[in-house]
């Protein structure tokens, strides 16, 4: 499967969990805290660390892939309530990002959703 085909399945699955699970894709009392663009062949790609809930200490920092009309969010999700942690997972994605090409990126996001997360 080459990288269009997975990302289409990836955008596939990632809108018929939003119409199911609307609640876990929208935050009412959430913020974007920090995030960091990249641009790497025809690949749009961010890192976002988002306060689900401002009066909260609870964070989720996530890959967002763009490709053309599909954007893909929640690839790589990992949830904390210690800013430090929340700092270095973002410093770890964004290294990951910075230092990989398309193939890697997105053979490890289509595993982490499709193989290691048995979706």
């Amino acid at each position: 499967m080459n990288n269009k085909q997975k990302i289409k399945k990836m955008f596939s699955f990632t809108e018929k969990e939003r119409k199911k699970l609307k609640e876990n894709f929208y935050y009412d009392k959430g913020q974007v805290c920090e995030y960091k663009d990249f641009k790497k062949g025809k690949f749009n790609y961010s890192i976002l660390v988002v306060n689900t809930d401002v009066e909260t200490n609870n964070y989720i920092v996530y890959l967002l892939i763009i490709y053309k009309q599909m954007s893909i969010p929640y690839l790589l999700l990992k949830s904390y309530n210690s800013n430090s942690k929340v700092k270095k997972y973002f410093n770890e994605l964004c290294n990951f990002v910075e230092n990989n090409n398309d193939d890697i990126i997105i053979e490890k996001c289509y595993n982490d959703k499709f193989i290691n997360g048995c979706s």
